[in-house]
């Protein structure tokens, strides 16, 4: 039975299908593409979620894959959810988002848990408007750069959208990213009591210091998300923060590289409540 998804969601599970299918039907994509003229370009979007497909390209090639007809129908209907034209929130900040973080919003927006490991900066969906402006001051992604008032908005309207309804949302939180300054003391101030008043009035929301990274034994780690989804077929995916944007990792096994490295660091963070009087402790000593 297909679970009605947002088309994002939709598209990726769709994806997921689709390869499969090719695989157990014998194709490699170069092969299917030349059963329709296609080039193997589009195999390859559609079945990485790239691309929003049409109900008739996934019905000729379900066809060419001899699919059963139960699980056509089931996948004609997916399709159709994946081919809707989203008119979420996002669209609207087309200026300061690319279309690659508009997908990953749009995954981020469906998501029952995601994991967050922060060791450079705070979370994006914690951050204050004015922590978030020094940060866009000097990312790396130039069109960010160029509309600085348009990604802060952005970013309280993703805030506000994820927490109104917030996801199950463990984050562990280096020393470092909690003392970086972006400016003025009281900027960072202000986003470290931000964090506290986050972490009193959403239940979901569980902030884990990890005072020092470990020395050995693991490797240093970018800051990373794991979203995990409550639609069982729709695929975990996790993305990497780098200072030009994202990358996004969807192969299984280094999907629990990371899952397996974020537990470990868990479990190396202060107790939940050790935690935040941590962060208190540092509010209190910060200069102006």
């Amino acid at each position: 039975m297909v679970n009605m998804s947002s088309p994002m969601a939709a598209r990726r599970r769709l994806g997921v299908e689709l390869r499969r299918m090719r695989e157990t039907a014998g194709f490699s994509g170069e092969q299917a593409a030349a059963g329709f003229g296609w080039s193997q370009a589009k195999i390859s979007r559609m079945e990485s979620a790239v691309t929003r497909p049409t109900v008739r390209d996934v019905r000729d090639l379900l066809e060419f894959y001899q699919a059963d007809p139960v699980l056509r129908d089931e996948l004609l209907t997916l399709a159709a959810v994946a081919a809707t034209r989203s008119s979420a929130w996002w669209n609207d900040y087309a200026g300061a988002i690319s279309v690659r973080s508009r997908q990953r919003i749009a995954l981020e927006a469906d998501a029952s848990t995601i994991l967050h490991l922060a060791v450079s900066v705070i979370p994006g969906l914690l951050q204050t408007a004015e922590y978030a402006r020094e940060i866009f001051s000097c990312t790396g992604v130039e069109e960010t750069r160029r509309n600085i008032d348009l990604g802060v908005a952005a970013r309280a309207t993703r805030k506000e959208f994820v927490m109104r309804q917030p996801p199950n949302f463990p984050v562990v939180i280096t020393d470092g990213a909690l003392r970086w300054r972006p400016g003025s003391g009281e900027v960072q101030r202000n986003q470290l009591r931000s964090l506290l008043e986050e972490a009193a009035t959403t239940p979901t929301l569980s902030i884990r210091v990890l005072p020092q990274y470990p020395r050995d034994g693991m490797l240093p780690l970018s800051d990373f998300m794991i979203y995990k989804f409550a639609d069982p077929d729709v695929p975990v995916v996790a993305y990497v923060e780098t200072p030009t944007g994202h990358t996004e990792i969807e192969k299984r096994t280094d999907i629990e590289f990371y899952e397996d490295s974020f537990n470990a660091l868990l479990n190396l963070t202060l107790a939940e409540d050790e935690s935040l009087e941590y962060i208190q402790e540092l509010v209190d000593n910060i200069e102006r």
